[in-house]
């Protein structure tokens, strides 16, 4: 079971094509359109039967439509020793330890693996392999993927996502729109490892990994393609797919009912729409275009990469991530204010900045460089969502920051929204 990027597909070093079929002229291969989304390519190394493989998926997976799933052709790589086996024990080849060869498979996209991936048991070793009844013994590639899938449902499940865009293949820093001219941008959900229980679930899956998972070569076709951007690619699709087909289920009415029309109504309304409620609807509906319309709103895309940027850096991986706590005054002598928080990543475990330092003064640890570091980094990437906090980077020892009732007013307003 092999990922099978687009853009691989599509370019003319995998010699891809789709094998089409005609009840007067039969099976034949035929140059494939380009192929507009990913896909994994469900395969049996060096068989050119078709038909051996439908009935090793019927086997393995009775849920696939197998007569309505397209069957290619496509190059992989083969480790050469593995050829050598099956093959000619005497092969010579260069200096590479891997051969392409076109392999004939069935291609299911990653919008539809869900349904695969979640029945597949966890082993956790050989033996637990060993154990399986025959039929239930699948390949190393597809037991990579099925880890993967399930490494995409525990983050989803953390929330450990946010939203992410791009105008085209550009960034939004070099996103511009004119007053003449609509502007698009794409926005998707992605994944973020906050925990260290995260990080490492992330390394041994990479570790774990077949080649078979991957077997598929850079753009220069000259070496084996990085598993890590093949599952980083998967972990961003399909966290993306899930988000969108749980919040379509559970949340179209509540947004009916909130703003008085349905989300697929948001691009027939056009401009009339607020923006931020186009930005919701790009991120609810299958349809992820959200069009700008005039100048204030081209600097949506700035504000978007700010926060993608703070969340992606806000996090520590020994576990940790700072957060906010405001706290309302009794009276209105008193002043507003936010103290500052560590909290833990799949715990309800906190501590105030405050109550850190005073812990610190009292056992000196030998990280404690870079836990300062830490610290004013996270402060930082907060103030440019929020910009009284940059108050606090200041202070020597920064716990809490004063408010004005405009800035606290400010404050709730954003969070509120």
């Amino acid at each position: 079971m092999t990922l099978i990027p687009k853009e691989y597909a599509n370019n003319k070093i995998s010699n891809f094509t789709i094998k089409r079929f005609s009840k007067k002229k039969g099976a034949k291969s035929k140059a494939a359109k380009e192929i507009k989304y990913d896909f994994f390519l469900m395969w049996i190394p060096l068989k050119k039967s078709e038909k051996e493989l439908n009935e090793s998926i019927a086997e393995f997976f009775p849920s696939i439509p197998i007569s309505k799933i397209y069957t290619c052709e496509i190059d992989l790589v083969y480790p050469v020793n593995y050829i050598k086996s099956q093959t000619d024990k005497n092969l010579e080849t260069d200096k590479n330890n891997f051969l392409i060869k076109s392999t004939i498979g069935k291609m299911i996209p990653i919008a539809l693996s869900d349904k695969i991936l979640s029945n597949i048991p966890i082993i956790r070793n050989a033996q637990e392999h060993s154990r399986l009844k025959t039929k239930m013994k699948y390949s190393g590639s597809v037991y990579f993927w099925s880890f993967a899938f399930k490494l995409v449902l525990q983050i989803i499940s953390e929330g450990n996502f946010y939203p992410y865009g791009k105008h085209g293949e550009e960034d939004f820093a070099n996103y511009q729109v004119s007053s003449e001219q609509e502007g698009i941008i794409k926005l998707k959900w992605r994944p973020v490892l906050r925990s260290q229980k995260d990080f490492i679930n992330y390394e041994k899956i990479l570790d774990f990994a077949p080649i078979a998972a991957y077997a598929i070569t850079n753009e220069d076709n000259q070496e084996l393609i990085q598993i890590s951007s093949l599952l980083s690619l998967y972990l961003n699709e399909m966290t993306d797919l899930l988000i969108r087909h749980s919040a379509q289920a559970i949340k179209y009415a509540k947004f009916s009912e909130v703003y008085g029309f349905s989300p697929k109504d948001i691009k027939k309304l056009g401009e009339r729409i607020p923006w931020e409620v186009r930005l919701l609807g790009s991120l609810l509906l299958d349809d992820n275009d959200m069009l700008i319309y005039t100048i204030p709103e081209k600097a949506i895309p700035d504000m978007i990469s700010k926060w993608t940027q703070f969340i992606n850096r806000s996090y520590w991986k020994e576990g940790y991530s700072l957060a906010l706590d405001l706290h309302i005054p009794n009276n209105v002598q008193q002043s507003w204010k936010i103290d500052f928080i560590l909290q833990s990543f799949g715990s309800k475990e906190q501590i105030s900045l405050s109550e850190f330092w005073a812990r610190l003064k009292q056992n000196p640890i030998s990280s404690e460089i870079e836990l300062r570091r830490n610290l004013l980094v996270s402060l930082y990437n907060l103030s440019l969502i929020f910009p009284p906090i940059k108050k606090s980077l200041d202070e020597m020892e920064p716990k809490h920051i004063s408010l004005s009732k405009s800035e606290a007013s400010e404050f709730l307003e954003y969070t509120v929204s």
